[in-house]
């Protein structure tokens, strides 16, 4: 409908999370730094198959979702039920090995960690990897159908992963309604999360402004296995709520299930919760062509 920005006073910003360990656990934060790749620490490290490279996440070991990787000016130090903690050094991480990992099939450069970090993580998720650390200097890029032009962590394909809590309380009724038991956002596992009132509002967003920087909603997101993976536990619980989001919110186009937002920031910045949030593009009408409900 235009460039201009819309305040909407209902709309603000209600979590920040950052997950440092690729399909470990979420740290909450009140205040977070926005750069090109994301929240900053987000997706920083990544559990590796030691033959192959390719990516390990709770698509294959939910037991990740125990691991914390918790960020400080010295490092990241990595927590487990039953586990010493281990602390890895800022400096340390920066001077692995370089090898070439597999995510999604793609090449992506990165730095191996030490024996050690390798066999502490293994015996937390009792699955034998390596860990690997992208390292600030290393670049991946975004999909150039989505995104050209854009950088990206160890996350899946975006830098950010925007999530709106009234098409989570639409989500959820309808699950209770069919007898389910409500699934917590955390299942989602958002970066952003905001506090709005109409449900599936983002299907018809283009941009948002948080503070001094602009997102660009580039394409929603395709929901997997991970979403029946209980974050406290690790465990699978499924099949909700992929059971119920394939009865309204299934796209032919994205070949899945949709909810949340894959987004691109302007720039570097600060956000924080409680931060307001304007819309400064509304699309005339969704992109997204979803499957009518039976």
């Amino acid at each position: 409908m235009g460039a201009s920005l819309q305040n909407n006073k209902a709309m603000h910003v209600s979590g920040l999370y950052i997950y440092p360990l690729k399909g470990g656990a979420a740290i909450s934060l009140a205040e977070a730094t926005v750069t090109s790749k994301g929240l900053e620490y987000d997706r920083a490290l990544m559990a590796v198959h030691p033959g192959t490279g390719k990516f390990v996440t709770q698509r294959e070991n939910p037991g990740l979702a125990s691991v914390k990787a918790l960020p400080d000016d010295t490092g990241i130090v990595l927590s487990a039920p039953g586990m010493d903690a281990l602390r890895l050094m800022w400096g340390d991480m920066k001077r692995g090995e370089i090898l070439q990992a597999n995510l999604w099939d793609k090449p992506v450069d990165a730095r191996v960690q030490s024996k050690t970090a390798a066999e502490w993580l293994s015996k937390a998720i009792g699955q034998d990897v390596a860990l690997v650390y992208q390292s600030p200097e290393m670049k991946r890029e975004t999909s150039p159908q989505y995104a050209p032009g854009g950088e990206v962590s160890f996350a899946d394909g975006y830098p950010l992963l925007v999530a709106f809590t009234s098409s989570l309380n639409d989500l959820n009724e309808r699950i209770t309604g069919a007898g389910g038991a409500p699934v917590p956002m955390e299942r989602f596992r958002p970066n952003i999360v905001i506090e709005n009132n109409t449900p599936w509002e983002e299907d018809t967003i283009g941009q948002i402004k948080v503070g001094t920087i602009t997102l660009t909603f580039v394409k929603p997101c395709t929901r997997c296995v991970v979403t029946t993976v209980n974050q406290t536990t690790a465990i699978k619980e499924g099949p909700e709520p992929l059971r119920t989001l394939a009865t309204f919110r299934f796209s032919p186009a994205y070949k899945g299930v949709l909810f949340a937002e894959n987004a691109v920031p302007s720039g570097r910045g600060k956000i924080k919760v409680g931060d307001p949030v304007g819309i400064v593009v509304q699309k005339e009408k969704p992109e997204i062509v979803l499957r009518k409900s039976k």
